[in-house]
């Protein structure tokens, strides 16, 4: 059960990751 919780904590910082990721790349490369 608690790897269920854990997939569900893994969601929730993905969305939030795939966001920011086009913005971290751009940070990269300047």
């Amino acid at each position: 059960m608690a790897a269920k919780r854990n997939i569900v904590g893994f969601r929730s910082w993905m969305a939030p990751l795939s966001r920011l990721r086009p913005i971290l790349r751009r940070i990269n490369w300047s």
